[in-house]
């Protein structure tokens, strides 16, 4: 009896001690997912988050495409690059701002361009709020900000140029799975148009009442170096896109070139047939002479040979 007793305590505590240890299992699993994902971009902060479903997945684009990081900082370099975009390299790409959506890519997609004016005065205002002085505080900057992204609204001149989306599975409040959508869209706009809504958000914060004289005084101090630094970067672009047209016309000259040197070939090989075709038919109208008479030849045989014909072959 104290045996069966004793048997039955161990295969309870081994049952206590297997839960246990699958409990251990999965947590640790989980937080290994979030921090593959974590490493793939996605923030989680030891959230469990596992990657889905994202865009190009059926092409056999990544999750994690290496153009998406300097993206999203507004350098569309290697997107453009990756794309074929070259020619768009002359525009002030916006930095992207992040749609999520619990329903599907389509509706985050709606949100996100929604948002587009939203992420073009989130540009400006991060592009002022870099050159003020230290003096500055992050209260004061959030003021700037605000002011900026509301003067902000019906700009034209906004160009769509594609998005990047994943679906991510995660838990809620009740460690029940769900799925939802983060969608990044992207937009470029004519560099001069960028420069003049820049303009335009600099005067309407000097004209502010909604700003004290601390903060106005600190943004018409640094407007020249504000306006200084968007004129280089707009040379920087302007010397991009000379350099992608004479990428261009190097690829035209080349390509004529090829088409010259390919036409010169054909008619090379053209001719090259039509001699052999005449030497082919010459040389056939030469063995059907021969032909003949070779059989004349033979049809006027002498005696002696017409004899030594039949000796020999029969």
């Amino acid at each position: 009896m104290k045996k069966l007793a004793t048997m039955f305590l161990f295969l309870i505590i081994g049952f206590f001690f297997g839960c246990s240890t699958t409990q251990n299992i999965v947590a640790n699993t989980e937080k290994e997912v979030g921090r593959n994902v974590s490493e793939n971009n996605v923030e989680t902060d030891g959230v469990y988050q596992k990657i889905i479903d994202w865009s190009g997945k059926l092409d056999g684009e990544s999750s994690t495409p290496s153009w998406m990081k300097t993206m999203k900082r507004g350098n569309a370099i290697a997107y453009c690059n990756e794309y074929g975009l070259q020619s768009k390299l002359n525009r002030k790409w916006i930095t992207p701002s992040c749609s999520e959506s619990y329903i599907s890519y389509e509706d985050g997609l709606i949100a996100a361009q929604a948002n587009s004016f939203a992420a073009l005065g989130e540009e400006i205002a991060t592009e002022i709020n870099s050159s003020l002085s230290s003096s500055i505080t992050d209260g004061q900057k959030s003021n700037i900000r605000r002011v900026v992204t509301s003067s902000i609204n019906k700009v034209t001149g906004l160009s769509y140029e594609g998005n990047f989306w994943r679906c991510v599975e995660e838990k809620d409040n009740h460690g029940n799975k769900i799925r939802k959508y983060y969608v990044f869209a992207f937009y470029s706009m004519d560099q001069n148009l960028y420069q003049s809504q820049l303009k335009a958000s600099l005067l309407g914060i000097l004209d502010s009442k909604n700003l004290s004289i601390e903060e106005v005084d600190a943004v018409a101090a640094a407007t020249k170096q504000i306006m200084d630094k968007e004129k280089r970067e707009s040379e920087v672009v302007e010397k991009a896109k000379e350099r992608e047209l004479e990428r261009q016309l190097k690829e035209y000259e080349t390509t004529q070139k090829l088409a010259e040197e390919e036409t010169k070939q054909v008619r090379a090989n053209s001719v090259a047939r039509q001699s052999e075709a005449k030497y082919s038919a010459m040389s056939s109208v030469a063995s059907e002479k021969s032909a003949a008479l070779q059989t004349s030849a033979a049809n006027n045989m002498t005696i002696s040979d017409a004899r030594a014909y039949l000796l020999e072959n029969f």
